[in-house]
């Protein structure tokens, strides 16, 4: 297979299936338009990958665990948006480490750079913010 610009790289990634998993109640309810599909599917097409499927899902851990563990059986490629912030419904961490029988690891450089965000934009990163370390 040859993409477009004849990169052999590009070509192995158009043969590759991506599936895009975006999570958040939101969008089900049409509260928020989804701009991770629209952004996600252009960037990866100006790449020569074409997005196998797109699913939209609740915040709920065990929907996540579910469509996550379905996805990662049908496809190469899965990529997660939504679910990654400090608050109590942002369970896609988890979830995902779950399928794949991972622990999650907190990485303190990690507290670094998102203290230097918050300085960045002249507010205080709160206690909660600590589990976007993980």
């Amino acid at each position: 297979m040859v993409s477009e610009n004849n990169s052999p790289a590009a070509a192995r990634a158009v043969a590759k299936r991506y599936e895009l998993l975006t999570l958040g109640d939101e969008l089900l309810l049409g509260l928020t338009a989804n701009g991770h599909l629209t952004y996600i599917g252009a960037q990866l097409g100006k790449r020569g990958v074409l997005l196998q499927r797109n699913v939209t899902i609740t915040d709920e851990a065990d929907a996540i665990v579910e469509q996550f563990r379905e996805s990662w059986a049908r496809a190469d490629v899965v990529i997660t948006t939504g679910g990654l912030g400090p608050t109590c419904d942002d369970r896609t961490r988890e979830a995902v480490a779950a399928v794949l029988g991972q622990q999650l690891v907190f990485e303190p450089g990690i507290v670094k750079d998102i203290e230097a965000r918050f300085a960045r934009l002249g507010r205080k990163m709160t206690e909660n913010n600590l589990k976007q370390a993980y």
